[in-house]
């Protein structure tokens, strides 16, 4: 199957992309991306604890999502953006 030049010309170059290093502390860095993971957890759990509650175990996933939620959102006025 050929591919149509037109098709090609109109697809845009990636030739003016530039990666710039980061900047400030790499471990303040890490810390938020850890910390944003850790959050992202806290809601994974509690709508885990959701899906379970709805197909096996109604009490072990109410548990699971009253605990998660209750995590996640003691987590919330914690969350800061580094600027």
């Amino acid at each position: 199957m050929l591919i149509d030049d037109k098709r090609i010309m109109d697809c845009p170059r990636l030739d003016n992309i530039y990666v710039y290093p980061v900047e400030g502390n790499q471990k303040e860095i890490m810390k938020e991306l850890f910390w944003a993971f850790y959050f992202a957890l806290h809601f994974a759990g509690a709508f885990l604890g959701l899906i379970i509650a709805i197909n096996l175990s109604t009490w072990l996933g109410l548990s699971m999502f009253a605990f998660f939620l209750v995590k996640f959102m003691l987590m919330m006025p914690e969350i800061k953006r580094y600027e």
